[in-house]
């Protein structure tokens, strides 16, 4: 086998080994819509809102699209265990609840994607935005000889998740909505 083959399935086995002392509980269930809020303002008071928002803090805008009032904004975090939600795991022996990336002993995981910001008249001086989201999650965990071994990928969106197997493991993972509603109420809070 060559290193690169050894590392690999080192890097396998720890999470397998970690679920043994540990069950998996499954993200809860999926949102039934994107996040939304009507606001009270104008289209163009909403719509230059979430321009702002756009062109403030961790968001890149990546494409504006003004007759449908849609804006899409880029991103990419480092630390994305506060943005996604993977399910805990449980430890059989003393009951502790812990996020699963970290109860799986992932050394990193990396989030990318984009965030659909919507705006649409919802009547006089009403406005309507929702937002949706398109995540990238990569997941990693560093090898006993100290590289970085990515184990898996995540493609999922606001109103979806993915799964995908993990050792003997079934990981499922989704948004936690926090990036959606951090928008929402960044462009409330613009008004």
């Amino acid at each position: 086998m060559s290193g690169r083959t050894v590392r690999t399935w080192l890097a396998l086995l720890s999470p397998v080994a970690l679920a043994a002392c540990a069950s998996y509980v499954p993200p809860s269930p999926l949102p039934p819509e994107p996040v939304a809020r009507d606001l009270p303002a104008s289209y163009d008071r909403a719509r230059a809102a979430a321009s702002g928002v756009a062109s403030a803090g961790a968001f890149a805008a990546e494409a504006v699209q003004p007759p449908q009032g849609t804006l899409t904004l880029g991103f990419r975090i480092g630390d994305a265990a506060p943005f996604v939600d993977c399910g805990d795991m449980v430890d059989r022996w003393t009951g502790r609840t812990t996020p699963a990336l970290l109860g799986l002993g992932f050394d990193a995981a990396s989030l990318a994607g984009t965030a659909n910001i919507s705006v649409k008249p919802a009547g006089a001086n009403q406005a309507s935005v929702a937002v949706s989201g398109q995540y990238a999650l990569d997941v990693y965990r560093i090898d006993p000889v100290g590289m970085r071994v990515r184990i898996t990928e995540f493609r999922f969106g606001s109103l979806s998740s993915d799964t995908r197997r993990v050792g003997l493991l079934v990981l499922t993972c989704r948004s936690s909505e926090r990036i959606e509603r951090a928008l929402v109420d960044d462009i409330a809070a613009r008004l």
